[in-house]
């Protein structure tokens, strides 16, 4: 079995919605694969502060893990 220790995932179009919203399905899957232990990251070209806000709309738990804008 492989084991994985980060999920990165795209912003638009992919974790967003076209509204900016992330589905309540979606949100208990991050969920339950940060209890096991998988770290998540965002892999998108939008500027830091954007990325933030936007996980913060959804009620996101969120560490910036010393990236910087």
């Amino acid at each position: 079995m492989i084991e994985v220790d980060l999920i990165a995932i795209d912003l638009d179009g992919v974790l967003l919605e076209r509204d900016g919203t992330i589905l309540p399905a979606v949100k208990r899957a991050l969920a339950e694969v940060v209890k096991r232990g998988v770290k998540i990251a965002t892999a998108s070209g939008r500027c830091l502060k954007y990325q933030v806000s936007s996980l913060k709309r959804n009620r996101l738990g969120i560490s910036s893990g010393g990236a910087s804008s």
